[in-house]
């Protein structure tokens, strides 16, 4: 496939950019996908994102990964609220119409939800400070 330096690059040794927010360089020895190639295309021809081939460089080569052979633990909770944290706002609006071009909705909608919420079934008294307004994603197939 065609690569950023508009030079063919062998599959496996070409990544897609799925982390936009990190601006690390490439791992050594491949490039990035040329961003004209689609990112269904290049996945069809079985590249790898940029995420999944870091996390194949953390790999202990036992099935697992350094962070439970070291003994560390995050919380999944925990980890989504700080890639989310993380996330650039606009980079989720442009994730969630990709995702739905990647699985051929014919639909995208985006609803901005101001409505008030009771807070009298939350498990917490703390959970109430979530209460409020809201974006909600819909598309009409499956991701």
């Amino acid at each position: 496939l065609p690569g950023k330096s508009c030079k063919l690059v062998p599959v496996e040794s070409a990544y897609i950019h799925d982390m936009r927010w990190q601006s690390e360089a490439a791992p050594e020895g491949m490039e990035e996908v040329h961003a004209d190639v689609p990112e269904n295309v290049s996945l069809r021809f079985g590249v790898r994102p940029l995420s999944e081939v870091l996390a194949g460089e953390c790999s202990m080569g036992d099935g697992s990964d350094w962070l439970e052979v070291t003994g560390q633990h995050e919380p999944l909770t925990r980890r989504l609220r700080n890639i989310l944290k993380d996330y650039p706002w606009q980079s989720l609006i442009k994730e969630m119409l990709q995702n739905a071009e990647d699985a051929g909705a014919r639909h995208f909608r985006v609803l901005i939800d101001r409505r008030e919420r009771a807070d009298k079934s939350l498990l917490t008294r703390e959970m109430a400070g979530l209460q409020g307004a809201c974006l909600w994603f819909y598309n009409d197939s499956v991701f």
